[in-house]
């Protein structure tokens, strides 16, 4: 019963997430190198400013996801500055890869 009391203790806690202008111009140019690199590699060609970003910050998640399960730190290294680490454009890379290699297997399938 005193884990159950802890567990309710831990999900009443207000989650407060704090960004700064500096963070999301980061994440902006990060998810922008890794979709523009992603789709040169998948595709052949680049995608539109705005779709690799979009892509590239779908992919920073995904990316992130698959490090932290494969036991490869990926996190914390955002910080509150303009600050680009290479660790972060490859985690965001490799999610952005995938994602375009998903779509494009299913965009084939539909098309058949």
């Amino acid at each position: 019963m005193h884990t159950i009391l802890a567990y309710q203790d831990i999900t009443n806690q207000p989650v407060v997430v704090q960004t700064t202008i500096g963070q999301i111009i980061t994440w902006i140019i990060i998810g922008l190198v890794a979709g523009l690199l992603a789709s040169v590699i998948v595709r052949g060609q680049g995608m539109s400013l705005g779709s690799s970003i979009i892509v590239g910050l779908i992919g920073a998640i995904i990316g992130g996801i698959i490090f932290t399960a494969l036991g490869i730190p990926a996190d914390g290294l955002l910080g509150g500055a303009l600050i680009i680490r290479w660790a972060d454009v490859v985690v965001a890379f490799v999610g952005a890869v995938l994602i375009l290699l998903l779509a494009s297997m299913f965009y084939r399938r539909r098309r058949l």
